[in-house]
């Protein structure tokens, strides 16, 4: 998204097709608007809205937003707290004591590599991911590279309790 001043970008002229429209906003685009793309923000957003309360489309979001993020808080925490408790999981990362953090969890397994974490997951229908997830300098400096860093693990509004309880239970039992 770009905002822009009221007539500021008549000011621009930018390379463009001449075939194009010549008047602002189109004439900043790089070619044919992206239709499917528009169409599915606007579904993106009727759903969002879908899940919270209010009577405008700002008081929906701002509700729904409220709660995926509670729910996403929830699962994270709680399959950071179970996987902290296992003797052959290391967890890579801060605690949940901020309800602002991002609902992921990384960790290292005393057996098996993070690859070989997610290739076991992944026979069970467990989407996990491994790496360095651009924060290579701190896989080196915490001697994870050969390794080949971390796993993760991310929750999202379409998780639920039962995923988290069988993907602890998958992990514990290697």
């Amino acid at each position: 998204l770009l905002y822009s001043r009221p007539g500021l970008l008549d000011t621009l002229d930018p390379d463009r097709l001449i075939v194009q429209e010549q008047f602002a906003p189109y004439k900043i685009e790089t070619g044919t608007l992206n239709h499917a793309a528009c169409s599915g923000v606007s579904a993106a957003i009727d759903f969002i809205s879908s899940i919270g309360e209010g009577n405008s489309y700002r008081e929906k979001l701002v509700s729904a937003y409220k709660k995926i993020s509670n729910h996403e808080y929830e699962l994270a925490s709680n399959l950071y707290s179970h996987l902290d408790s296992l003797d052959n999981v290391t967890i890579i990362g801060q605690d949940f004591s901020n309800k602002n953090r991002t609902p992921t969890v990384s960790f290292i397994h005393k057996k098996y590599s993070a690859n070989e974490i997610c290739k076991k997951l992944g026979k069970v229908n467990i989407c996990a991911w491994d790496g360095h997830f651009y924060a290579l300098k701190a896989i080196q400096k915490l001697n994870l590279e050969k390794t080949g860093g971390v796993t993760r693990l991310g929750v999202s509004l379409y998780n639920s309790q039962e995923e988290i309880n069988r993907t602890v239970k998958v992990i514990s039992s290697l």
